[in-house]
């Protein structure tokens, strides 16, 4: 199953469907409570999804996000979405780097490979400051999930990341 990783901005595409690499369940049963210094502050929450419109577009099935703490005191978002199918998440990721390209010409946006914690390269990695906002953010697919972790600068974020189990 092929992964991405990317930290750019929060959009919500709206995709075609396809039933392959589907994530059933709720997605709110998917925020770990601890992910190395980071504790989930609070409670997990849903996300809105509109109802498909007339135009035939499909929209995400289910989302939630929910906030962590570090004892250092980072502060950051998780978001997770899921989507008809993998390929739709991928598609959504795409639209997302294509949209912040765009809109937000005080950004920059790099790429490099990215590894499990066993050393295996999982997707790519992308990457954008936003020297405008401070606010990075990064955004991976796990076959019908995207994930979006949103926080000051990128160092925060991408530790998160390299923990979630």
């Amino acid at each position: 199953m092929k992964r991405c990783l990317a930290i750019i901005g929060l959009m919500i595409a709206s995709l075609s469907c396809s039933p392959a690499n589907r994530f059933n369940g709720p997605v709110s049963n998917l925020f770990p409570k601890e992910v190395g210094r980071f504790k989930l502050r609070g409670e997990v929450k849903a996300v809105d999804v509109p109802p498909p419109d007339s135009s035939g577009a499909l929209r995400p099935t289910d989302g939630a996000y929910a906030q962590y703490e570090s004892t250092g005191g980072d502060e950051l978002t998780m978001q997770i979405v899921n989507y008809n199918s993998a390929a739709d998440a991928e598609e959504a990721l795409k639209k997302m780097r294509e949209n912040m390209q765009n809109l937000n010409s005080a950004a920059k946006l790099s790429q490099s490979a990215r590894s499990n914690k066993a050393g295996k390269n999982t997707g790519d990695v992308l990457i954008l400051e936003d020297t405008r906002t401070a606010i990075d953010q990064v955004l991976w697919t796990d076959g019908s999930l995207l994930y979006v972790i949103s926080g000051k600068g990128s160092a925060a974020p991408m530790e998160f990341e390299s923990n979630i189990p």
